[in-house]
């Protein structure tokens, strides 16, 4: 995780998870070369995000994993490094991840990043309301190339 981590911020030098005297609950601090480790919470929203679903990938040894607006608090350039080290990481761990996102820029850094790694890996399913009835639409990679290459919305 912490390879992984320090591609998302370059300073980081290393992650330590640490009691504080006096206190009863450990927190993950990281190094970034200053005089003293930073409490990981003092990073920002998009670090803490991506260390907290990296975390629960590692430590819950489930099977699947749901994140629900996986994009939320994270810059949208910040994507495809994000969208690469989940992949890698939920293949090593063997953990499925279900994600659900309203953002057309997190799907197509998915899509991208499942294309590089040459793995047909990526399903996403499109609810849309067909007569009064929600249906579920599979785009599969060929289809997302072409919403990719034509700039067509993907979401409903």
């Amino acid at each position: 995780m912490e390879g992984i981590m320090k591609e998302v911020e370059p300073r980081l030098k290393r992650l330590r998870y640490a009691k504080l005297p006096g206190t009863t609950s450990p927190l993950v601090f990281a190094d970034l070369g200053l005089s003293r480790s930073i409490p990981a919470t003092q990073m920002g929203q998009a670090f803490n995000r991506i260390l907290h679903i990296y975390g629960e990938i590692l430590a819950t040894k489930a099977n699947v994993l749901l994140v629900d607006e996986i994009e939320n608090g994270i810059f949208s350039d910040s994507l495809p490094l994000i969208w690469k080290g989940l992949l890698t990481m939920c293949e090593r761990e063997n953990v499925q991840i279900f994600a659900t996102t309203h953002s057309r820029e997190c799907l197509m850094a998915a899509h991208s990043v499942a294309k590089e790694r040459e793995q047909d890996e990526l399903c996403v399913q499109r609810l849309q309301l067909v007569n009064g009835q929600v249906e579920s639409v599979r785009l599969g990679a060929e289809q997302l190339e072409l919403a990719s290459e034509m700039g067509l919305e993907v979401r409903s």
